[in-house]
């Protein structure tokens, strides 16, 4: 049986109620088809679909897991699922990339529908950002898409600031924090 995006198996749970919430590695043997319902969901908030990610060949979803599971053994602990208990219901990616200094980078900050707007995103972010300075960063960078206002207001929230766009990806807006 393949579980939908933020299917535990049990019952739903309240976001704030119960059990306390776990960042945990990602368990790609359990968990892939989990891994590309989120980003999928990510990029239709995004987008408005997510025929960029799952590509003309349908294939987007295999190439992805295979990108996670490299960056989860390059960096562990960089790519993991939030728990609620027994149920997850986020995702968090993140990686070092290197110009001028270490420099942090959010690849995805994923909240299942019902959990957002609630804070947990601003606790993930901060999670992020502590990550980050263990690893030596002294700033983040993310880039998200101009339409997906929820997202933009919770980085600004933050303490995040608009760098402007990157030449490979003049579509999305950078933002960077100093941390």
């Amino acid at each position: 049986m393949t579980k939908k995006a933020g299917d535990g198996g049990d019952k739903p749970q309240s976001c704030l109620t119960g059990s306390p919430f776990e960042l945990k590695p990602i368990d790609f043997q359990s968990h892939s088809d989990l891994c590309v319902g989120f980003r999928t969901d990510s990029f239709v908030c995004s987008f408005g679909t997510a025929q960029a990610f799952l590509g003309s060949d349908n294939q987007g979803g295999d190439r992805y897991v295979r990108w996670l599971q490299g960056k989860s053994q390059e960096r562990p602990g960089s790519c993991a699922h939030l728990w609620h208990g027994s149920r997850i219901i986020g995702q968090m990616e993140l990686g070092i990339i290197h110009d001028s200094s270490p420099c942090g980078y959010v690849y995805l900050i994923y909240l299942i529908p019902e959990c957002r707007q609630r804070g947990l995103g601003t606790q993930l972010l901060q999670g992020a950002e502590s990550l980050f300075r263990t690893w030596g960063a002294s700033r983040a960078r993310l880039r998200v898409s101009p339409t997906n206002t929820p997202a933009i207001a919770l980085y600004k929230k933050n303490g995040w600031y608009q760098t402007g766009a990157e030449p490979d990806a003049d579509h999305l807006l950078t933002m960077e924090k100093r941390l």
